[in-house]
């Protein structure tokens, strides 16, 4: 061990009981150490065996778990120790930030009973001084007034302050060793951005080592010094962070960098997909796991399991074909680093029909080498006789009642979900609603879906007004072919497919609805459209993997031939590399059939890829609206700029060179209490505006205080935004560099 380490594992396996007896591989001869002060990236698809490989090195595996190897912390051997002796270590030495704070803290014990409860578990103190300290560790995380939130229970906080209340227990006992295991997966960008913010302060503040398991390699670049990635259980590439992302060694490393849509690359560059799917860790084969997906694979690689070697300092990779000078990045071809279906490589699905990773069956069966020029697609976004957009939305107003009372309920407020939104979807082309949490994305959709006359405002989809649709007798006969106009694509395609039904079954399922007749060859050539075969038509959606889930959920969409589609987060929870693969058939698809798409994502680097305009919501208003280009190359709105700032670059060049605003405080809520009329007043963003805070004339700070701010052009006619002084702007509220 290093005289400086304090964290060493060592050959570590980690296996399960399988069926008929075969045990289940997790992780396959994991090695790292980590330093004082270092931050140790572990990467990886789902499946791969990152979390756990931490849950192993501190004892919280279940019993059925084989592990094997070495884990020394300072030097002392953990692997044999019992519950009662690594309960000494954990959360003094070494401390775990989960991925769901919530269910990792008491609902029971208020947060600062529970810091308390660590501190004193670990630290001969009373409690009077143990809560003293918690007082003092939830306002280092940035917790606003932390006496009083200290006497708060979990569920009153939101996901953000959860965490950070989270990174306040692990920091409790000056810990050696902070596991952050996802800890931003769940979050807004902005929210990320500060967890981000905390977890470098905490490290600031203890010295610890953090090793932080992530897929998000964004995250990776402008916070990790060093990376490790994983495939099928077991370290294929080990770099410092700068090398890693400047020249990948591994094909796979260089797949899932490839993958990624970047905020800093222009909209509709086809993104690299990896093909084929993971392969079972309770069958792996004598060759390269990764070799059936690789399109640098020779005869030796499907033969035998090539050994991470060293081939630098600091520097190691498990691929035959490294010391090759192959450009992983331009591919074999100097044109796709990996190939797809239509290259000669199977589809893994047909050899694995139970796949459960999230992985993609099929990637890039609609094959692009470039994307289409802005004349091109200006030409499918205005077809010939078109004369008004597919969907027009006017002022649209969707608000709650907020009671209270079991027995005599009375109304004590409002929730305004929606407060005035109005925008416009050409034939198509693409437009992304963005915004945080609780900004009003699904209830806007939602609001179109339903097809009901709105609360406020108007609808008009394929040129029919709801109001007048929805009025008389006949509703159901003239609302038939609108509906077969719009389809949706919802985030978890397994909730939105019955389970019970074939595949072919829930494609035919709207054919037979509006009266289409033979539904066979439809079925057929849905599954061709989307890179699936035939043959699965006979196979139920828990046979598929998550990416396979999200093609037969388009296929459906798709099926009466739509010429609006909702895309409600259809990728958010897709692996890094299934998500290229979608992102890349909707592209097609929209390419080749003229689709318009109304796409709802908090990701602003997917929607940078996608889309044509642009919404920003906050608040359940829109606060920016434009052409995609104009708002993401010069955003006007302080919130737009804070959004952008916060999205990650997979680069570390230019993610550690970034300027970043990181607003303070989590979203508010949209709840208007009855007689709160100082809610309303004025701009609702301000209380977490940068610039409203650096305003000095009080004649400018009373303008943002006393009006709310109307959507007003900027340029062209086709962008606007909403705020007092779009002009204004104070260099000195960015932060520049990281987080750190």
């Amino acid at each position: 061990m290093s005289d400086d380490a304090v964290l060493e594992v060592t050959d570590l396996h980690v296996s399960f009981p399988g069926e008929k007896g075969r045990p289940l591989a997790a992780v396959r001869g994991l090695s790292y150490q980590v330093r004082r002060g270092e931050t140790l990236a572990i990467v990886g698809e789902s499946g791969s065996g990152k979390s756990v490989s931490s849950m192993a090195a501190i004892g919280l595996l279940p019993t059925n778990a084989k592990v094997t190897g070495s884990v020394r912390f300072r030097g002392r051997e953990l692997l044999g120790l019992n519950d009662k002796e690594m309960s000494r270590i954990r959360g003094a030495g070494i401390a775990m930030v989960f991925q769901d704070p919530l269910s990792a803290l008491t609902p029971v014990y208020r947060v600062g009973e529970a810091i308390a409860a660590a501190i004193r578990v670990h630290q001969d103190v009373t409690s009077q001084a143990a809560m003293k300290r918690a007082v003092e560790l939830l306002e280092l995380v940035g917790i606003p007034d932390p006496a009083r939130r200290a006497l708060a229970f979990p569920h009153e906080f939101s996901g953000g302050m959860r965490q950070r209340v989270m990174i306040a227990m692990a920091i409790a006992n000056d810990p050696d060793v902070i596991i952050a295991d996802e800890p931003t997966t769940a979050l807004d960008v902005t929210v990320q951005a500060q967890i981000l913010e905390v977890l470098a302060t905490a490290k600031q503040a203890t010295g610890a080592a953090i090793v932080l398991i992530t897929h998000d390699l964004g995250v990776v670049a402008g916070f990790a010094d060093r990376a490790a990635v994983m495939y099928a259980g077991r370290p294929v590439e080990t770099a410092a962070v700068q090398e890693l992302f400047a020249a990948p060694k591994m094909p796979y490393t260089a797949g899932l960098l490839g993958s990624l849509p970047r905020l800093d690359a222009g909209r509709g560059v086809r993104l690299r997909s990896i093909p084929g799917a993971p392969p079972s860790l309770a069958e792996l084969g004598a060759g390269c796991p990764f070799a059936p997906r690789c399109a640098f694979a020779v005869d030796l690689c499907r033969t035998t399991e090539p050994e991470l070697l060293e081939i630098g300092q600091g520097r190691a990779a498990a691929c035959h074909r490294t010391g090759e000078g192959l450009d992983l990045m331009a591919g074999p071809n100097g044109d796709s680093g990996l190939t797809d279906q239509a290259s000669g490589i199977p589809d893994t699905a047909d050899t694995e029909p139970e796949a459960t990773s999230d992985a993609e069956g099929v990637e890039g069966a609609l094959a692009e080498p470039e994307a289409p020029t802005k004349s091109e697609a200006a030409a499918v976004a205005a077809p010939v006789g078109v004369a008004e957009p597919v969907l027009t939305v006017r002022d649209l107003i969707k608000h709650h009642p907020l009671t209270k009372g079991s027995i005599i309920r009375r109304r004590i407020g409002t929730v305004r979900a929606v407060d005035g939104v109005s925008l416009d979807i050409p034939a198509g082309t693409t437009l992304a609603l963005v915004g945080e949490s609780g900004s009003g994305k699904t209830t806007t959709v939602m609001e179109i879906l339903r097809l009901r006359t709105p609360q406020g405002g108007s609808i008009s989809v394929l040129g029919q007004d709801l109001e007048a649709l929805n009025r008389g007798r006949g509703v159901r006969r003239r609302a038939q072919p609108v509906r077969a106009g719009i389809a949706a694509v919802f985030q978890d395609p397994l909730a939105s497919l019955d389970p019970r039904l074939p595949v072919g079954d829930l494609l035919a399922e709207p054919l037979r609805t509006h009266g289409h007749g033979k539904t066979a060859g439809r079925v057929r050539e849905l599954l061709e459209m989307v890179g699936l075969e035939a043959s699965h038509a006979n196979r139920f959606p828990r046979e598929f993997s998550g990416g396979q889930r999200q093609r037969v959920a388009i296929a459906r969409a798709l099926a009466l031939e739509p010429r609006l589609v909702v895309l409600d987060e259809p990728v958010s929870a897709l692996d890094v590399s299934v998500r290229a693969g979608i992102l890349n058939l909707l592209g097609d698809l929209q390419r080749e059939l003229g689709l318009a798409y109304l796409f709802v994502s908090h990701d602003l680097a997917v929607v940078r890829h996608v889309a044509d305009r642009v919404a920003v919501l906050n608040l359940g208003r829109i606060v920016e609206y434009g052409d995609a280009d104009s708002v993401f190359e010069d955003p006007r709105h302080p919130y737009t700029r804070a959004l952008l700032s916060a999205v990650p670059v997979p680069d570390p060049v230019v993610e550690r060179q970034r300027e970043r605003i990181v607003l303070p405080g989590d979203p508010p809520s949209p709840v208007v209490l009855d007689g709160d009329a100082e809610a309303l007043r004025g701009c609702r963003f301000r209380s977490r505006c940068p610039l409203y805070a650096a305003l000095e004339k009080p004649e400018a700070r009373e303008l943002c205080e006393s009006t709310d701010p109307a959507l007003t052009p900027v340029g062209d006619a086709d962008r606007s935004a909403a705020c007092h002084h779009l002009d204004a702007w104070v260099p000195a509220l960015v932060q520049s560099g990281t987080v750190a």
